[in-house]
């Protein structure tokens, strides 16, 4: 059996959906002069849409800013409790190598992204830029990660 015309004839007009949309975030600059700065966590303050009012977080914290690039083929991903100095530092070596994310590991060390607990950083492929981080808190013990990077007892 064959269909001749399975579709119609596409309409002039656009098809809106209500109450659907792709949010596209503005570029930012993110020159690296300000990625060098340290200092007190900006008050971070993010809307929550059911209660209509304004949650911060990580208030007074000291915050790091590093330049971070992914050398990868592949997009990486990075939690927000994570410690950031293990992050996807690439794998092998000699001609097996695979790079990964690539910034100042010492700087990040006992650090995590200055963003929602239970949220993310998603670093495409070819990625540059600057981002936020604050101390770990708690006991400052990172085990079970990569076992790199001086982890176990951070203030020890």
């Amino acid at each position: 059996m064959t269909i001749h015309d399975p579709f119609d004839e596409p309409d002039e007009e656009v098809a809106v959906h209500p109450g659907k949309f792709e949010f596209v975030p503005e570029p930012e600059p993110h020159p690296e002069e300000k990625c060098l700065e340290h200092g007190d966590a900006p008050v971070v303050a993010l809307p929550v849409v059911e209660q209509r009012h304004l949650v911060s977080f990580n208030d007074g914290e000291r915050v790091t800013r590093l330049s971070v690039r992914n050398l990868s083929d592949r997009p990486i991903q990075v939690g927000s409790h994570f410690h950031f100095a293990e992050a996807n530092a690439g794998h092998g070596s000699g001609d097996e190598a695979k790079p990964g994310l690539v910034f100042d590991r010492e700087q990040a060390r006992g650090m995590r992204l200055n963003i929602p607990s239970g949220t993310s950083e998603r670093f495409e492929p070819g990625d540059e830029r600057c981002v936020e981080l604050v101390p770990i808190k708690g006991q400052r013990k990172v085990k079970g990660l990569q076992i790199k990077a001086g982890s176990g007892e951070l203030d020890g």
